[in-house]
Formats: structure tokens, C-alpha cells, sequence
């Protein structure tokens, strides 16, 4: 199997990272469907996530973990830019080194959680694996129009609730099912108009009182 991007990340992971779980797939084919091509996908099925990304030229993805969904899209797309958010640092530093190591110089790592980063550029922005789709987009802070993409399973509905066209202020733009190595995976997207500068946040844990953008993180000072 030519791989270029699983066999040497799995080396890099085995050899140098095997203590600290950046993914629990060993089994080589396994890996490059479950994460290579699962994390690439949108790039060939879903027109509205090519063209964002191109139009926008970032892509910014969440609690990236061992590197999913953001290597395999950095290493597929050398032509833009690629931001990753984690909340555990030795992942971060593991990622960081892989990308290294790999040649993928187009990507940039930081040990930030998502809702203390205020997204003053445009962007795309991915979700993989994480929480409900109302609940992660509730810890974005745009005042720049975005689309957030989520890579879920068939049975969302089962798992969430029932879902509207307009979650928290987001518009539901894309809905597409489809198929990686037998697996049957579905990927939605949402678009929201930025939140004009100056206007008080609220996050969660914040027990309703408001959160002002000067205590975030601007986007744009990290890389």
C-alpha cells in the first residue's frame, strides 16, 4: 500500500510516542482508512468544504488529539494554512514534532482551549470526535464569518436530538453522507456571521455573567 502520510506517521508514533496514545490503531491499512482517509474526505465529497477552504486559506481545527483531522488535511493541502487548538500539551508537542519530522511545514499547533481564543480571521473550523455539535459551536467566539464542519457518524439524531436548521446562531449550510472504507460517515456544516467587535461574551462555566474580548486570545497573534 502506498501511503505516504500513514506509514511514516505511524513509525514516527510507534518509534518516538508509543507511551502516550496519539492513536489506537496499529494495524497499517486500518489506519490509513480510519484516520487518513476518514480525516480527508471532505476534501472529495463536500464542495462547500473545498471552496471555503479555499476562499478562506485557514482552517482551524479543535482538540486535534494525535493530529486528526488536521495533519492528513495539512499534508494533503500544502497551499494554505492550518491551525490546531488541543487542551493536552504533551499531544501538542507530539504533533508539533511530527509535522516536523514529516515535512509539513504549513501547520501550526497551540496548547489553547477553543473558547478562550477569540476567531478574529476568517476560517474554517473543524470538529472530529468531540462533543455535540450545539455544545462546540456554544465555545466559538467569531467576529469574522466562519464555517465549522463536523465529521460525524449515521446515527447523529440518536445520539443528540433532533437538529434544527439554526443551532446557536449558526445556519446549517451542508448535510453530506458518504462512505469511507465501508464505514458510513456524514459531515455537516454550519456558517455564522462574525459578532461585532466590542460586544460582551459568554462562555460556559461563566454563570451567565458576560466574558469581554479583551480576555481572549486573538487568533491572528499566534501565527
Amino acid at each position: 500500500m502506498d501511503a505516504p502520510f500513514s506509514g511514516p506517521y505511524l513509525k514516527i508514533a510507534q518509534e518516538r510516542y508509543k507511551g502516550l496514545n496519539l492513536t489506537g490503531i496499529k494495524d497499517a491499512e486500518a489506519f490509513h482508512v480510519e484516520q487518513f482517509l476518514d480525516s480527508v474526505a471532505p476534501l472529495e465529497k463536500s464542495a462547500g468544504f473545498c471552496r471555503s477552504l479555499e476562499e478562506k486559506k485557514l482552517l482551524v481545527d479543535v482538540g486535534f488529539g494525535g493530529g486528526f483531522p488536521l495533519l492528513p488535511l495539512a499534508f494533503t493541502r500544502p497551499g494554505e494554512t492550518f491551525v490546531g487548538f488541543e487542551g493536552t500539551g504533551k499531544k501538542v508537542r507530539a504533533v508539533r514534532d511530527i509535522a516536523s519530522r514529516m515535512g509539513i511545514k504549513n501547520v501550526s499547533v497551540f496548547h489553547h482551549r477553543i473558547e478562550n481564543i477569540l476567531i478574529d480571521l476568517p476560517c474554517l473550523i473543524t470538529f472530529k470526535a468531540l462533543g455535540s455539535i450545539e455544545d462546540c459551536l456554544g465555545l466559538l467566539h467569531p467576529t469574522k464569518r466562519c464555517r465549522a464542519y463536523f465529521y460525524k457518524g449515521p446515527r447523529l439524531e440518536e445520539k443528540e436530538g433532533a437538529m434544527g436548521e439554526t443551532v446557536g446562531g449558526w445556519q446549517r449550510v451542508e448535510d453530506v453522507s458518504y462512505d469511507v472504507g465501508g464505514r458510513a460517515r456524514r459531515l455537516l456544516g454550519f456558517e455564522r456571521e462574525g459578532v461585532p467587535c466590542g460586544t460582551p461574551l459568554k462562555t460556559r462555566g461563566s454563570e451567565g455573567k458576560g466574558l469581554e474580548r479583551k480576555n481572549l486570545v486573538k487568533l491572528s497573534s499566534l501565527f
